[in-house]
């Protein structure tokens, strides 16, 4: 990772680690990394990406790319999705319309019926998690 990946910027940040916005030295992709202490007692990340490797193929997920250790943190690689549902909310003066919303929820119950068929359930969901 260390070669391959450029952090650019922190676009996030959660209990178990940070998310950063990175360029692909060798092909200018942008992409999504995920860190977290390797010493971690709660390693979240690993179980982040066996459930995303389980929901490859799904079109409501953001791909995973890669993962992995590098010194002393984990990493997960992934593509970078649009804006998060509270950014686009605000963007809207503060609140979706009937249509949007019903759409939205549509898509959101959609993920966690895929997500509850893997035997995982979903502890984490607000709208900062879900991006379009």
């Amino acid at each position: 990772m260390k070669d391959q990946w450029r952090l650019i910027h922190k676009i996030g940040e959660g209990a178990y680690g940070e998310i950063y916005s990175a360029k692909n030295t060798e092909t200018n992709e942008i992409a999504a990394i995920k860190l977290e202490r390797a010493d971690s007692k709660k390693q979240v990340l690993k179980l982040e990406v066996a459930v995303l490797k389980k929901l490859r193929g799904s079109n409501y997920v953001c791909k995973l790319k890669t993962w992995g250790r590098h010194s002393d943190w984990n990493f997960m690689v992934m593509e970078l999705c649009g804006e998060n549902l509270s950014e686009l909310r605000k963007y809207q003066g503060g609140k979706f319309d009937l249509v949007t919303t019903l759409q939205i929820g549509i898509q959101i119950i959609t993920i966690i019926e895929e997500i509850h068929t893997l035997g995982y359930i979903h502890r984490d969901i607000k709208p900062v998690k879900h991006e379009i």
